[in-house]
């Protein structure tokens, strides 16, 4: 039976695809979950007409998010944490709790797992680096001492 994905389904397909799966995994496994609908002109027309307004807002997002990594490199996050005499954080800060001040200060929704810094462990200024799509951002958080 030919399908089409409402979502990404490991192993399967991802979402907005057209796939041929067996009838009985089609109508009890994804379609009786709400994961996929069957192949019908109806249903490709809404098909087309959803993944159009998914690429203009795609799009949209994109431009604002690149817009707002050049935006970043004036940004200083700053942290506190609990550290010994030398420096060493007791726990290091992870880029999840960076996105969470991070976001206090702008107005961006940014995805964690576009920092490639790796969590922080001193006390200091660090470089933090965001990767979307090719384009790169950098801004400072300082980590101070409790």
């Amino acid at each position: 039976m030919k399908i089409i994905l409402l979502k990404d389904i490991k192993n399967v397909g991802r979402k907005y695809q057209v796939k041929t799966v067996s009838d009985g995994f089609a109508r009890n496994g994804l379609m009786a979950k709400g994961f996929a609908l069957p192949v019908t002109p109806e249903n490709l027309g809404k098909l087309k007409a959803e993944m159009e307004s998914a690429e203009k807002a795609s799009e949209i997002r994109t431009d604002l998010l690149s817009k707002g990594l050049t935006e970043l490199s004036e940004k200083v996050v700053t942290m506190s944490a609990k550290a010994n005499s030398e420096g060493h954080l007791f726990a290091s800060i992870h880029p999840k709790e960076i996105i969470e001040e991070l976001e206090k200060i702008t107005d961006l929704k940014i995805d964690p797992d576009w920092i490639e810094t790796k969590p922080l462990k001193s006390v200091g200024e660090h470089e933090v680096t965001l990767k979307l799509d090719g384009k790169t951002g950098s801004f400072k958080v300082i980590v101070n001492s409790l």
